[in-house]
């Protein structure tokens, strides 16, 4: 009898190992990039083949340049700052992916808060829509420059010209868009407000958004080039 059970144990103790490192294929055990212990990034980067987190991550600024508005007014640019912050890394049978938290301003408003993926090879596609707000851009992150295209459908907002009053109304817009990776500067104080208000963002009046935007400009007039712009 006892020669029947240690048998029986030793056939079933090394499935029932099998069964609980399978059920464990899911969890972070094995993360791919310098972690600290809570497989949150430490801000090491140990490894020249895995370094693209910190290149992707950080402030990068530029231009929305306008191929196309449904309101058929004449094309320009806008101005386009955008907060990346790595967040996460999860694993599928496909293999790792990292995932960021991406803040978005257009012009110093709020255009989209959000937590995408960039993929090893620096392409993203993020998709928004926030407070009726539809943001979709698509593209490559590199370690000093950004670009891809865009399509934005938001309200468009300026002052009359005869009275100074603001008005909006709705538009579609595509284009390209063309970034650089910056140092915080120019755009700490809205970062700040999305820190402070998170979802409540989008109920901040224009003026809060331009008071911050205003400060910001302030701040970087005391800066030189050089402490604006990420070494290469």
């Amino acid at each position: 009898m006892i020669h029947k059970i240690r048998l029986l144990a030793a056939i079933i103790l090394p499935l029932l190992l099998f069964s609980i490192n399978c059920s464990d294929t899911g969890s972070k055990t094995y993360p791919t990039y310098p972690y600290g212990g809570d497989y949150n990034y430490d801000g090491n980067n140990n490894n020249d083949n895995n370094d693209y987190i910190v290149d992707y991550s950080g402030e990068w600024e530029g231009f929305m340049w306008e191929d196309f508005r449904s309101d058929y007014i004449s094309l320009g640019k806008k101005k386009i700052a955008m907060r990346v912050n790595y967040r996460d890394s999860t694993w599928t049978s496909s293999g790792w992916s990292d995932w960021y938290k991406i803040d978005v301003l257009i012009d110093g408003r709020p255009a989209a808060s959000t937590v995408e993926e960039i993929h090893s090879g620096g392409y993203i596609h993020l998709q928004s829509n926030d407070n009726s707000i539809d943001l979709d851009m698509q593209g490559y992150f590199r370690k000093s420059n950004a670009d891809g295209n865009f399509m934005l459908d938001w309200d468009e907002k300026f002052k009359d010209q005869w009275d100074g009053e603001t008005v909006k109304y709705q538009v579609w817009i595509s284009g390209t868009y063309d970034l650089g990776h910056v140092k915080g500067a120019q755009w700490a104080p809205a970062w700040e407000l999305f820190d402070t208000y998170g979802d409540g963002i989008w109920d901040l009046s224009d003026e809060i958004w331009e008071a911050a935007t205003l400060e910001g400009l302030a701040h970087l007039d005391t800066l030189t080039v050089e402490d604006i712009r990420t070494p290469d």
